[in-house]
């Protein structure tokens, strides 16, 4: 019958837990830090796959964030801790994290002995620019004249108005004419807008740089992405870009404004400001050709102006979120001489105080991206770690052997000379048994840890308690001895070799008493995790 209770016993314990829980090294043996966790992104590690990697207190000595790390955290602040992230350009990859608590093994370890005793925008897209042949224009020999320039959008009226005019009348009011020629080449400044090649205004870093509309915000779309996680750089190129933006939607007021002066021109002001120079037997019909075109071109106003909208307001949001996610960065962190400064998001302010019974897991999730915006395939990568309180003692159950001088001693009867006497033959010894302990390990130790422990084992037809002390050898084995408690029948009022009745007075006087013994116990290691 013992024999099976002990097999139980073993089977019982060992599923429960493991003699040598390597975890628990893990635990104890974590990353020891006061206040400050930084990340970054290190596009350059991993086969340039990119890895993420962590620096404690100061950001100056960088390290793999392997798997299963566990950071320990003691302050003399409840043990608050900060973790940051380093700038990372956002048009090219995407960093997300989550957290959620995890039940501290160091406060399981107690109950679960307890109750284990026998008895948880990327680039906006640019349109294809149109071509068009070069307008004519208008001289006057022996007049000075402002000359009409080309023209896209009025490059047919352009035409037909050098065609009708009167060439006497626009001698005659030549600074009239001088004037007109003024608002009509006005729409030059919608043409350079929606179909020419044009500078930045006063923006000194690209003077030498010309393009279309689209063509500005597929360029400075590119030139973003194409920055490195610095943070300086980046915020560098987008206060040109946004200056790029201010630019767009300021030519694009101005080249509105003028094709509105120009309909108005061709309808309105026809007869006030156009028909004196007309030829007299054309002047009906080019005021009719001119209301024409006046329409149309309100027409490819609308069209126009729906396209830019679009592509302004793509650019606009993606500078507004990229200003965003620049703003997060602005605390700026220095090494310890103070000579390399980078900028550092605040991801979490926690604190573990002595109330909370919990640890925490983070989890970060690194996707790249391409130009743009999609993920790049097979570019996810996944890290975690855990935040715990680091403990001065550490509480954990493990199970192991104990060898004990524990002993029931077996009362009987012998006759002497006639008379019953009380007589001890021989004793049934506990000697060796599988054990469940509840170690309190010293964790302010390397290598060879001190504990203190108690524990239960079985007996005879009873439990056994040893309470002691060891010393565990690395992750391996521990070896620990102390004193042995438990309880087994004693002689109460009858004395070893006296006078004693019968079988059943004997029995009746043997009672239940505390005895203490000595023991000697190895715990080990089961598994390799």
């Amino acid at each position: 019958m013992r024999v099976i209770l002990y097999i139980f016993l073993l089977f019982f314990l060992n599923r429960v837990v493991i003699a040598q829980d390597e975890s628990v090294f893990n635990r104890i043996n974590g990353i020891k830090f006061e206040n400050n966790i930084y990340l970054k992104w290190d596009s350059n590690k991993n086969g340039n796959k990119g890895a993420l990697r962590y620096s404690i207190e100061n950001p100056y000595e960088w390290h793999d964030l392997d798997e299963d790390l566990i950071f320990n955290v003691r302050n003399q602040h409840r043990n608050n801790f900060k973790i940051y992230t380093e700038f990372y350009n956002p048009l090219k990859f995407s960093i997300k994290s989550t957290s959620k608590d995890l039940d501290d093994p160091a406060y399981q370890a107690i109950s679960e002995f307890i109750s284990n005793l026998p008895a948880s925008t990327a680039v906006v897209a640019s349109s294809l620019q149109p071509n068009f042949a070069p307008t004519t224009f208008i001289t006057k020999d022996g007049t000075n004249l402002t000359e009409i320039k080309k023209t896209i959008l009025l490059n047919e009226w352009v035409y037909e108005f050098i065609k009708a005019l009167d060439i006497d009348s626009v001698s005659k009011y030549s600074g009239g004419y001088n004037v007109l020629a003024e608002k009509i080449n006005l729409i030059t400044q919608a043409d350079d807008y929606f179909f020419n090649d044009f500078i930045a205004n006063n923006i000194p870093e690209l003077i030498n740089n010309q393009y279309t509309y689209t063509g500005w915000i597929k360029k400075r779309s590119e030139v973003l992405f194409n920055v490195d996680n610095n943070y300086t750089t980046f915020r560098q190129e987008l206060g040109i870009s946004t200056k790029v933006n201010e630019n767009l939607k300021s030519k694009q007021e101005n080249a509105i404004k003028s094709i509105d002066k120009l309909i108005q021109l061709l309808s309105t002001e026809f007869d006030s400001e156009i028909s004196k120079f007309i030829v007299p037997s054309r002047k009906e019909a080019f005021k009719k050709y001119s209301s024409s075109t006046a329409f149309l071109l309100s027409n490819n106003k609308k069209t126009m102006l729906e396209e830019s909208n679009i592509a302004l307001k793509g650019y606009t949001e993606l500078l507004d979120k990229l200003t965003a996610h620049t703003n997060k960065f602005t605390k700026e962190i220095c090494d310890m001489q103070g000579k390399n400064c980078n900028n550092y998001h605040e991801d979490y302010d926690l604190k573990l105080d002595w109330k909370s019974q919990k640890m925490k897991e983070f989890n970060y999730k690194v996707t790249a991206l391409d130009i743009s915006g999609s993920e790049v395939e097979n570019s996810n990568y996944n890290a975690s770690f855990v935040v715990g309180k680091k403990h001065r003692l550490y509480p954990y159950i493990s199970t192991g052997l104990l060898y004990t001088g524990f002993s029931y001693p077996n009362y009987s009867i012998t006759t002497e000379n006639g008379k019953n006497e009380v007589a001890i033959v021989g004793e049934t010894k506990v000697n060796l048994r599988p054990a469940m302990f509840l170690n309190f390990l010293f964790t302010n130790w390397d290598n060879i840890l001190p504990f203190m422990q108690l524990g239960v084992s079985t007996g005879v037809n009873d439990a056994i308690f040893p309470i002691g002390a060891g010393v565990s050898v690395g992750r391996s084995f521990s070896i620990s001895g102390g004193t042995m408690f438990g309880y087994r029948k004693e002689l109460d009022n009858l004395k070893l070799g006296g006078e004693v009745r019968d079988e059943a007075q004997l029995q009746s006087d043997l009672t239940n008493k505390p005895v203490f013994s000595w023991y000697f116990s190895v715990s080990y290691n089961l598994s390799k995790k």
